[in-house]
């Protein structure tokens, strides 16, 4: 479930609200962490996580500093704020539950941010690929070359595996 203002969509888990940025779909990962009872600074200290975050930012042109920021609220709480690759990489590291969940999160984000589509769940999206047509008419717009491919390496990507 998901509430979305014009600029931050709630996520709820664990009956906690986790915010994601609409605009560049920055997550704040200390709310995640103290949802799922973890410690931030577990991830961060990881030498897996070091090297994620260097690939990352030589893959992405991101620069580090702007994959993982600090910021403080308007009561001076500070909270961590990551790029979606990273929570991606954060909700695989807590737990197989919250990777699906972040996945989901992210692949919503990703439609309706850079498609501007009218929302669709996973189960309409299977609707449209076997042909079932709905009651209501969406207007559809073409999926960029590549892009499913891109999604499916995503979800696919385990940190913990080492690669050939």
């Amino acid at each position: 479930m998901s509430k979305k203002t014009s600029e931050i969509i709630e996520r709820q888990v664990e009956n906690k609200t986790i915010q994601q940025r609409s605009s560049d779909g920055y997550f704040n990962v200390t709310a995640l962490c103290e949802a799922v009872e973890k410690n931030l600074d577990d991830y961060l200290k990881l030498q897996s996580t070091k090297n994620f975050l260097k690939q990352l930012s030589s893959d992405t042109g991101v620069p580090r500093s702007s994959l993982i920021l600090s910021i403080k609220d308007s009561n001076q709480s500070e909270s961590i704020w990551v790029h979606p690759k990273v929570a991606l990489n954060i909700g695989q590291w807590v737990g197989e539950k919250y990777q699906a969940l972040v996945s989901s999160w992210i692949y919503d984000w990703m439609l309706e941010k850079d498609f501007r589509m009218e929302y669709v769940t996973m189960k309409e999206l299977k609707d449209i690929e076997e042909g079932k047509t709905s009651k209501k008419k969406k207007k559809e717009k073409e999926v960029p070359k590549g892009f499913e491919e891109k999604i499916k390496k995503t979800l696919e990507y385990n940190p913990n595996k080492k690669e050939k």
